[in-house]
């Protein structure tokens, strides 16, 4: 009796222990249905031989990227890539960074201002669409600039982006201000409003004109021509066949002497007035005959530059001449 009694008690003893233990596979399933990275991490350390062992870590690992997923945030998924490099799940991981990219510089191109474009730059560096992110938040710059119409801020742009894309741009609009300036000088056109153009801008490629402009009303209004000069010319006159015969040659040298207004070529008179329009008569170029000639001095290069018509008269006939010359000083 006593020994039955034993039997009975260690049976049940083995019964309690295998109804009592789960299985491996039991097990899995109630941490599926939970789906929780707690219920997960729990099985994998309780059974770590578990033929399940390798489903349960890739559904742990994606339970990790769908709570990524869920919180929006860039710097979670990318927590979850580094986190397991080696998972099924990082094409998905990938795309999901690569949406949320996109959706952040769509943001910033819907505003479409300077502190958005500064923002996703600084927040998202390897933003796929960082290239075009940067080039729209220089156009914003540039925009700025050019709304503001001054010199300074399209350089200080220029100074700011010197690689950008919209530098040709930029440098056609501080042309085109630079030329507005200029010409507002020249509106005014006093000595007075030509200094202060180069003073401000100093860099201008119109410096050289404003100075012209300035030594030509600073200089005497009748210029003095007074010296000797080499003469080139080009004429044409109706022979006495009624033909055109144009002819070309030049003079050795002429001599201009001057009081005043008041002017001798060669011993020809004329007259140079505050424009330093020169005319005078004269009949250097031929024998006979009287030509009436119309230049204009420029002090800069110290020519007369124009053009003269009149008559030729010869024993054998009389005809019209009209022709250009140019007479350049000597010294």
């Amino acid at each position: 009796m006593v020994i039955t009694k034993s039997f009975f008690s260690i049976f049940a003893a083995i019964f309690l222990l295998t109804t009592c233990q789960q299985s491996p596979n039991k097990a899995f399933e109630k941490a599926k249905a939970k789906n929780t990275i707690e219920a997960y991490e729990a099985f994998i350390e309780k059974y770590p031989d578990s033929p399940e062992v390798k489903e349960a870590q890739i559904a742990l690992e994606r339970v990790h990227l769908d709570n990524a997923i869920k919180s929006g945030e860039i710097e979670n998924i990318r927590a979850f890539i580094i986190k397991f490099p080696q998972t099924t799940w990082i094409p998905e991981a990938e795309k999901q960074l690569e949406k949320i990219y996109s959706a952040e510089f769509e943001k910033a191109k819907k505003e479409n201002t300077v502190e958005a474009y500064e923002t996703l730059i600084k927040k998202y560096p390897d933003l796929p669409e960082l290239k075009q992110a940067q080039v729209a938040l220089e156009r914003i710059h540039l925009d700025n600039a050019i709304k503001l119409g001054k010199i300074e801020n399209v350089k200080a742009f220029i100074n700011k982006f010197p690689n950008s894309s919209w530098i040709p741009e930029a440098k056609k609009r501080l042309q085109n201000i630079y030329r507005a300036e200029f010409d507002k000088a020249q509106k005014e056109d006093i000595v007075e409003a030509y200094e202060a153009f180069i003073k401000k801008y100093p860099d201008s490629p119109q410096v050289k004109e404003a100075r012209n402009a300035i030594r030509y009303k600073s200089a005497p209004r009748v210029a003095n021509i007074a010296g000797e000069y080499e003469c080139d010319f080009s004429y044409s006159f109706v022979s006495t066949d009624r033909s055109v015969v144009k002819k070309f040659g030049n003079i050795t040298s002429v001599y201009i002497t001057q009081s005043g207004n008041y002017i001798v070529v060669d011993n020809c008179p004329g007259s140079i007035d505050e424009n330093n329009r020169v005319t005078f008569r004269g009949a250097f170029l031929t024998n006979n005959g009287t030509q009436h000639f119309t230049g204009e001095y420029s002090i800069y290069s110290k020519t007369i530059i124009g053009s003269f018509m009149g008559v030729i008269e010869t024993w054998e006939y009389i005809s019209q001449v009209i022709g250009e010359f140019r007479l350049t000083k000597i010294n």
